[in-house]
C-alpha cells in the first residue's frame, strides 16, 4: 500500500482524502490507467476516513 501511494503522491504517508483525490485526478484528467492496486489503495484509504 505505502509503496503505491508513495510513487503516486511522492509522500510516505499522505492524508487519505488527498490520496483518493489525487488518484481520481490522475485517472480522469491525467494519463494514469485504473488498476487493481489503485482500487485497493482507494478502498483502504476510504476506510481510514472518519465519517
Amino acid at each position: 500500500m505505502g509503496g503505491c501511494q508513495s510513487s503516486i503522491l511522492g509522500e510516505p504517508d499522505p492524508d487519505p482524502y488527498e490520496t483518493i483525490l489525487i488518484i481520481h485526478q490522475k485517472i480522469c484528467f491525467g494519463n494514469q490507467n485504473p488498476t487493481l492496486s489503485l482500487l485497493e489503495t482507494c478502498q483502504q484509504d476510504y476506510q481510514k476516513i472518519d465519517i
